[in-house]
């Protein structure tokens, strides 16, 4: 029975991955309105929250948010979610640019699952990222040009989504994010 639950539950988050970028479209006003729809059957996994504490609260972990290098140019978030009460989800747009950047945060025991990027059907290359090149990461692009990567750190798994980036750009600020994540994966190595 707890096997089969389990089964359920990643496999309804699964689901709720399936739309990875899209899903909210930018408003007049510079902020992000949901474009998605829901039936009465179908209840939306995706929850909003005003700010990156009352995500954490409810999620019960502390989540991935900005690496410094990044901060004045990102902050703050323009979405703040959970999908199925189980992924962070964070929308940032750059003030000097059209790129956009997506991070999502998860403890691995509660989705049982290495893949939260949303991306499925993307061919993936594994690369070594990081401080002295220890951390492992799937990279891809997709057919738009979205730049992703997804990977692993101690009880964490982790994805990035960036679009309107440029290779070399996004090598950057993928490598300051898989730093920072190293370093956060430690910081929260021991279960609260």
């Amino acid at each position: 029975m707890k096997n089969m639950k389990k089964t359920m539950l990643a496999a309804a988050l699964a689901a709720s991955l399936l739309a990875p970028i899209s899903g909210y479209a930018e408003s007049e006003d510079g902020s992000a309105a949901s474009t998605e729809t829901t039936t009465a059957s179908m209840p939306n996994p995706i929850v909003e929250y005003t700010n990156v504490p009352d995500l954490e609260l409810a999620l019960g972990f502390p989540v991935l948010y900005l690496p410094g290098s990044l901060y004045a140019t990102y902050h703050p978030a323009l979405v703040i979610n959970s999908i199925g009460g189980t992924v962070s989800d964070l929308h940032f747009r750059s003030r000097e640019d059209e790129s956009r950047i997506i991070v999502r945060t998860a403890l691995l025991k509660t989705v049982n699952t290495e893949d939260i990027s949303g991306y499925y059907g993307v061919n993936w290359t594994l690369q070594d990222v990081g401080d002295m090149k220890h951390t492992q990461v799937n990279v891809a692009i997709t057919e738009d040009g979205t730049h992703v990567a997804r990977w692993t750190k101690g009880r964490f798994v982790f994805s990035l989504a960036i679009k309107d980036m440029d290779e070399k750009n996004f090598r950057f600020v993928l490598k300051n994010y898989v730093v920072c994540a190293d370093r956060f994966a430690y910081r929260y190595r021991e279960e609260a």
